[in-house]
């Protein structure tokens, strides 16, 4: 519905600090036209991919030293056109490029932080979580699709979904965080309560519902570490609200059972629980 597809996305216009002593070129390129993207999708592509995932890894420990408040460079265009509108999702590379999900601007950003150039990839609705996978790749969550998309050439290479939000082994409802783990992309079905698992040709194997007691939550983001996957996750008011309560952040093993529960009261300490019936492990 029109309410539903508005809740999604506020109406506030973000403003963006330019550093007028900034230098950068914007290039632009092109969707290559056999694609089609935004003409209609197939809710499954039938492109062969046998490429293999591998999650980008820490290679070495972030220094902190002589850290300023002042930011060191912002990345703003030169005109509005240029400008970020509502980035979300960021990650970097190991060859030092930024990708960034501009999404209400319709596209993703490239930023090589090296050469202090930039270039959008075009062909997206509303970008939202990004995951790379291996240097070349990157998972992208999209409106009511995922795909894996050679950000390095530009070029899609597989996905799953369409334009229209379902319910259904190869149908979504506003994914949005992603993250890979032996070979497995975990998908967050934001609002269809669920975590989805696909393997590495974007092929459906697994889901589980995400639920506190007997309510269901909306995914939002995750992380996977040591076996075990974090998602932060919260309750619509009503389905088709924009309003949130009863935020958590639910550990998960990576069957899907529900290991803790994390919650933050107001003097901002943690509760930590464990799912009833679970007399093991209580904190």
């Amino acid at each position: 519905s029109i309410s539903r597809n508005r809740s999604r996305f506020d109406d506030q216009h973000l403003e963006q600090e330019g550093n007028e002593s900034t230098k950068r070129k914007v290039l632009r390129s092109h969707q290559p036209s056999n694609l089609a993207l935004s003409n209609g999708f197939e809710q499954q592509s039938q492109i062969e991919d046998n490429t293999i995932l591998t999650p980008r890894m820490p290679v070495s420990p972030i220094q902190l030293n002589g850290y300023s408040k002042k930011a060191t460079q912002v990345l703003a265009g030169p005109n509005d056109t240029d400008k970020f509108l509502a980035p979300k999702a960021i990650v970097v590379t190991d060859s030092n490029h930024l990708l960034i999900a501009d999404t209400k601007k319709h596209r993703i950003i490239v930023y090589d932080l090296n050469l202090g150039t930039m270039r959008g990839l075009k062909g997206f609705l509303f970008p939202d979580g990004l995951c790379l996978a291996g240097e070349q790749f990157v998972i992208i969550t999209d409106r009511h699709r995922v795909s894996k998309y050679d950000w390095l050439h530009g070029k899609m290479i597989n996905f799953v979904g369409s334009k229209k939000e379902g319910c259904t082994r190869t149908s979504f409802s506003w994914p949005k965080g992603v993250a890979i783990d032996n070979n497995y992309i975990y998908v967050c079905d934001s609002y269809n309560s669920r975590m989805i698992i696909l393997n590495h040709q974007m092929k459906y194997e697994n889901e589980w519902i995400i639920m506190r007691g007997s309510k269901k939550l909306d995914p939002q983001y995750i992380s996977i570490s040591n076996n075990l996957l974090y998602a932060t996750a919260w309750q619509r008011v009503k389905p088709e609200s924009c309003a949130y309560n009863a935020g958590c952040i639910i550990v998960y093993g990576l069957d899907g059972n529900a290991q803790r529960f994390i919650d933050t009261d107001a003097q901002s300490y943690l509760n930590l629980s464990v799912p009833e019936g679970n007399t093991k492990n209580r904190f």
